[in-house]
């Protein structure tokens, strides 16, 4: 039986290319599905499995964006698992929206955050009653050294961003062995592309090799 799994994410997982200025009301430039580490992880997968795109350009963990509005992730993980049920994993990528200024500002409240998310996923009420999904947590790339140089230093707030992004592995991982997830850490495989934020092409099909391994590890 063909293995169903759920890539839950942000722009990272939407495909955001790293060219381009702060956008809003998902005006980014797409990579072609081909490019995005989800669509290379279906070419690496085969038919054996089905990869589910849900990548939303800003999405947070669990943090309202008053400029960015919907971008909620806890409010939107139940629809997503019920929309595509039944799933055999649910890979959840997600920290770097809430290092902005105006949402959650540091590393440990986005770990607290993905807590909060993999506790939906595991108390959804159609999943008791079927089989429960396996959870993969995956913690974000770094923020590039150089952001204060580039287009994305005054909504990440400079500096900060990049030294809370060196936190989110460690912090994440501990979530993730609390509640019995797999884990992987984004960052020691794939880095920011030129905009300091977003994966280039080169960074997508590492994270997918990477995300591939894992996913024969669980499955």
């Amino acid at each position: 039986m063909t293995k169903r799994i759920l890539c839950f994410g942000d722009s990272n997982t939407w495909g955001a290319t790293p060219t381009g200025q702060p956008v809003y009301d998902n005006y980014a430039v797409r990579f072609p599905s081909e490019v995005r580490w989800t669509g290379r992880l279906q070419q690496l997968l085969s038919s054996d499995y089905r990869i589910i795109e849900e990548g939303h350009n800003g999405r947070t963990t669990v943090f309202a964006d008053q400029l960015q509005m919907d971008r909620n992730g806890i409010e939107h993980i139940d629809v997503c698992l019920e929309t595509h049920e039944p799933l055999d994993l649910v890979v959840v990528m997600l920290g770097t929206n809430d290092l902005k200024p105006r949402t959650g500002i540091s590393a440990y409240n986005s770990s607290i955050g993905i807590g909060m998310i993999i506790k939906k996923i595991l108390q959804n009420p159609r999943a008791r009653y079927g089989a429960l999904p396996k959870i993969l947590i995956i913690s974000p790339i770094e923020i590039a050294e150089n952001i204060e140089e580039l287009s994305f230093s005054n909504e990440f707030g400079g500096r900060i961003a990049r030294t809370e992004s060196l936190k989110f592995a460690a912090l994440f991982e501990e979530q993730a062995r609390y509640f019995g997830c797999s884990f992987l850490d984004a960052a020691k495989v794939a880095g920011p592309g030129e905009d300091g934020i977003h994966l280039d092409e080169k960074g997508h099909a590492a994270l997918a090799d990477a995300v591939a391994d894992k996913i024969r590890e669980i499955l």
